[in-house]
């Protein structure tokens, strides 16, 4: 079993896969983007990546799978309220979210944390959710999978716990974090591990709202206009959450970009620390995204954790609300403890009679049942233990006969799962012996192009796993092998897969 971190930006999936504390594999999977695409049509491109990864990759379902995405998926929100216990803190945050979301708060999926203020009887109050429909576009490919998707969390949070690591950032009480590359920035405060606010200072599908030309990377940043924006957060932030203030920046880059840092310390009026993924994992030429891919593969590796956890397969709460002991009465549990001891006295008296009897009432029977020879002589233990052994192959002979009924309706699909260029040669169907069947395909792909055969090959393996009447029958697809064949003299891309 291996923990494998993922993080989904706007351009690519980076996939890091980690064995106990040592990193195995960097991987980078650009995504195939449609600004005008449908949620629908993004969900099924994903769901084919993933496929692509999790065969590439060689992902079991036994696998944890921990996905940290961009922070604009998600809403942060905090306030500092007077000091007041869980139902009074639970009934107030209803009251803050729903009036600062612009939709019903059952589409909300959230969880909260809080934190006391030193010398005051105040508490800092902090919430991260994200709309059930996004987090639904996130999860269903993974779960059409069968992938074991464990986390789902903010990739601010994930940075959040590797910086903290560091000893000049491990106790950091108000404090601004900016991630930057040149692909996306994302600007969030913090109040020591809860989130206070984000904001997205840019991403890739943004630039052209926000003004920004990164066409040649941060080179040609305006810098002006970026400093000046990182200053209007800072106003905000000192605006409503006066008095308190900032201690530092901490800001993570991976390019070393002279001009930019100069522009950031002479146009910022904090004290800043530039960081490096570098001086947390040590790796040349580290990127931040697949550095935030580790951090979320790590996510029980390192301290100050604020991180969501799946409930259930549809539900998702972000963030892990501190659970309060509770203080028992101890002379009443004492009294329960001696109760509970003459009641297991009588039980154990009672029951031993009962099951005296039970045995020579079963004696009788025995003696009284019409068994072959071979088996009158037998104990009851060796009886029950043939007729389950009977019981089996009557079992395994009733399974083989069900799944050739069910195979008919994998006939009548199959056609209509062929995409754009394939088709098959060969369809063959064997017995595995224990009462199960499985089915191997062969065929080709001609597009006149390797990587949109590829394509073509890799959704038609996202169809078969998608369709229910084969997904019943023959829950697991395995591709053995692809590789560039000629066909009448065409070369065309070869493919066998395994379904059972």
């Amino acid at each position: 079993m291996n923990d494998i971190g993922l993080y989904l930006s706007t351009a690519s999936l980076y996939a890091v896969r980690v064995q106990g504390d040592k990193v195995v594999s960097f991987n980078n999977y650009p995504l195939i983007t449609d600004l005008g695409a449908s949620e629908e049509d993004e969900g099924v491109k994903l769901e084919v990546l993933l496929n692509k990864v999790a065969r590439e990759l060689n992902i079991t379902k036994e696998d944890n799978l921990y996905l940290a995405v961009e922070d604009k998926y998600l809403i942060f929100r905090s306030f500092i309220a007077p000091h007041m216990n869980k139902a009074e803190i639970e009934s107030t945050i209803v009251f803050e979210i729903e009036k600062y979301i612009p939709f019903k708060i059952e589409n909300l999926i959230w969880n909260y944390s809080c934190k006391k203020l030193p010398r005051e009887k105040k508490l800092v109050i902090s919430f991260v959710g994200i709309k059930k429909t996004t987090f639904d576009k996130l999860y269903q490919p993974f779960a059409k999978l069968g992938l074991n998707l464990s986390l789902v969390e903010s990739s601010g949070l994930v940075l959040l716990r590797l910086v903290r690591s560091l000893s000049a950032c491990s106790k950091l009480g108000w404090f601004a974090l900016l991630d930057l590359t040149s692909e996306e920035c994302y600007l969030n405060f913090f109040y020591h591990t809860l989130p206070v606010f984000s904001r997205t200072i840019f991403s890739s599908k943004r630039e052209a709202l926000s003004g920004y030309n990164l066409s040649a990377g941060l080179e040609t940043l305006d810098t002006d206009k970026f400093v000046d924006e990182i200053n209007f957060s800072f106003h905000y932030f000192y605006r409503e959450f006066r008095p308190y203030h900032l201690e530092k920046m901490v800001i993570l880059l991976d390019e070393d970009n002279s001009d930019l840092i100069a522009s950031l310390k002479k146009g910022l009026d904090i004290e800043k620390i530039f960081i490096g993924p570098q001086e947390i994992l040590n790796v040349q030429d580290l990127k931040l995204e697949p550095f935030k891919a580790y951090g979320s593969a790590v996510c029980d590796s390192f301290p100050n954790k604020f991180t969501p956890f799946l409930e259930n397969t549809s539900t998702c709460f972000l963030g892990s609300v501190k659970r309060q002991s509770k203080l028992f009465n101890l002379p009443l549990l004492g009294g329960i403890i001696i109760f509970g001891i003459f009641v297991l006295f009588f039980l154990n008296v009672t029951l031993q009679r009962r099951i005296e009897v039970k045995e020579e009432f079963l004696e009788k029977k025995k003696a009284g049942v019409n068994l072959p020879k071979e088996l009158k002589q037998e104990s009851l233990e060796k009886i029950k233990s043939i007729l389950a052994e009977k019981g089996n192959k009557i079992k395994t002979i009733n399974k083989k006969a069900e799944s050739l009924t069910n195979i008919a309706s994998i006939f009548e699909k199959l056609p209509l799962l062929i995409t754009k260029g394939l088709w098959l040669e060969n369809l063959e169907i064997k017995s595995q012996g224990n009462g199960n069947l499985a089915m191997q395909i062969s065929g080709y792909v001609y597009l006149n192009n390797s990587a949109e055969e590829g394509n073509s090959l890799d959704e038609f393996i996202a169809n078969m796993n998608g369709a229910e009447e084969i997904k019943g029958v023959l829950p697991t697809i395995d591709l053995l092998s692809k590789d560039r064949q000629k066909f009448k003299g065409y070369a065309t891309t070869y493919f066998q897969i395994k379904l059972y």
